[in-house]
């Protein structure tokens, strides 16, 4: 679960009355929950909401914190932050998902070549990513493709409205 998602399924779990047994368990102790709007504001009393979302995603830690933690105060709530091994699993797991899918859209683009018997240098990919992430696009292209296959990275180029850069490899001579 991503945090975006976390916050999200928060926000709703706030807007809810009741308790619910899961594993994810919450618990709700006193308090007016009706308000207009659907928010969190009761009339006299304010109750305390404790909330604890599941698991934030850690890749390696067995054990520790693992739970964002939501408690009503006076502003509205707040959340308790997650450990920072925690918040860069995260992270790491979100990037190492979109790193499959563009391998897989590379290997894709390069079986179309080879089964073309495409040869010398040809372009496989036209990346369009923002510059803060585009380093870690270019390892990852890099990586995939050993230097016998002379990867290369090309200039920054406006397409359509966009900054892209068009990823090439050169592929050997076809002797048909």
């Amino acid at each position: 679960m991503n945090f975006t998602a976390l916050t999200g399924s928060v926000d709703s779990i706030l807007k809810k009355k009741g308790s619910f047994d899961d594993d994810k368990s919450f618990e709700l102790s006193g308090g007016n929950m009706s308000g207009g709007g659907g928010g969190m504001s009761g009339g006299g009393s304010r109750g305390e909401v404790t909330s604890k979302v599941g698991s934030m995603g850690s890749s390696s830690s067995g054990g520790g914190r693992g739970v964002v933690d939501i408690v009503d105060d006076d502003e509205g709530y707040d959340i308790v932050i997650p450990t920072w091994k925690e918040l860069q699993g995260v992270y790491e797991k979100r990037w190492l998902v979109k790193k499959a899918k563009f391998h897989r859209d590379l290997r894709m683009n390069f079986r179309a070549l080879v089964e073309r018997y495409a040869t010398g240098k040809q372009e496989i990919f036209v990346l369009s990513v923002p510059d803060r992430r585009e380093h870690l696009y270019r390892e990852a292209f890099l990586e995939l493709f050993e230097s016998g296959y002379a990867p290369h990275v090309g200039d920054a180029e406006q397409l359509a409205g966009k900054r892209v850069r068009r990823l090439f490899i050169t592929l050997p001579h076809s002797f048909d």
